[in-house]
């Protein structure tokens, strides 16, 4: 994984923790989607049901937030998908309509051959420069533009790079999430945190403790700067505090399963080495004690031939050598 991309992790998982929560959703849902759509989204049935969906190439890929609800008053089932992207892709389109055609797919699998699911595709982008990529697919096919109007439909892009922090605001539970989204490409919320705090605040006398927790766990992650924490007020210090704690314990953690694992792997080496010397020993030994063995058979064979020899000379019989000294008919045969 490249520098980039592991920068973009802790968006991205913050992305799911927040927008992944019902009232944050629904928050945003009536913040930025046309209200006669919104309006037709039964809030009671809407349930968050991530897929998993296989690519064309076999790769396995996740929806970052997709809900599921029915349509208001009808048994008809609709989808909202909010994607999170950090940097712009010119191919969006074309991944939103594969996530459509896999989705599609799954809801006729298990609920029949009903009719199709409404889908909202929505990207959530906080780049770091504005969104110029296509959302919709008149803009893929510029010379067919009459052919693609009856084939696509485009994604809402909600672009928070140009979306003023007033109207962020108003996004009621969702507005944290989004304004942390939105700076965390800047990530320097030493000078962000004076200005926002109270909202964190106003979210704290909620009572979205989880929530809150969620943003001081990506404010610390983002930026490692130390008097982040310094500028929080107590009550949001204390939380930061409690989190603060816990990466330690993991970090401790880690670094004790590393260890062991680094001491497994040690252990493997020096037995594999201790096993190479040992062999080394034992063949050397081993190679020792035969090359004597064989030396001495050798020299006892020889002396035996010196026998069988001079027994052939003084005209002994063939039965008294071999029973003499002990070699074969066919080795004596030779010393002729």
């Amino acid at each position: 994984m490249d520098k980039k991309n592991k920068a973009n992790k802790p968006h991205d998982k913050f992305f799911k923790q927040t927008f992944g929560r019902k009232d944050v959703a629904l928050s945003f849902l009536e913040a930025r989607l046309p209200k006669e759509i919104f309006d037709q989204i039964d809030q009671n049935s809407l349930l968050l049901t991530n897929r998993e969906f296989v690519s064309a190439t076999g790769k396995n890929r996740n929806s970052d937030c997709m809900f599921k609800a029915l349509i208001k008053g009808t048994q008809n089932y609709l989808y909202v998908h909010i994607e999170h992207q950090s940097q712009e892709n010119s191919l969006m389109l074309v991944r939103f309509l594969e996530y459509n055609a896999a989705l599609i797919r799954q809801h006729i699998s298990e609920h029949g051959n009903t009719s199709l699911p409404a889908i909202i595709n929505i990207c959530l982008y906080n780049g770091n420069k504005p969104y110029k990529g296509p959302t919709n697919f008149y803009d893929l096919f510029p010379h067919l533009k009459q052919v693609a109007s009856y084939m696509f439909a485009g994604f809402h892009l909600v672009d928070l790079h140009i979306t003023a922090n007033e109207e962020l605001l108003t996004w009621k539970q969702a507005a944290g999430a989004s304004l942390i989204l939105k700076q965390g490409i800047h990530r320097d919320f030493c000078k962000w945190l004076p200005d926002h705090q109270q909202l964190l605040l106003n979210l704290e006398k909620k009572g979205y403790i989880p929530y809150i927790s969620n943003i001081l766990w990506s404010i610390l992650s983002i930026d490692d700067h130390t008097n982040a924490v310094e500028l929080l007020d107590p009550r949001l210090k204390a939380i930061a505090m409690s989190l603060a704690e816990r990466f330690r314990q993991e970090g401790i953690q880690i670094g004790k399963e590393k260890g062991k694992i680094e001491g497994i792997q040690l252990g493997e080496q020096k037995g594999k080495l201790e096993g190479k010397l040992e062999g080394k020993l034992e063949g050397r030994l081993e190679g020792r004690l035969e090359g004597r063995l064989e030396g001495r058979l050798e020299g006892e064979k020889e002396k035996a031939r010196s026998i069988a020899k001079a027994m052939l000379q003084e005209g002994e019989a063939l039965e008294k050598i071999i029973r003499f000294t002990g070699l074969s008919l066919s080795d004596i045969k030779i010393l002729d």
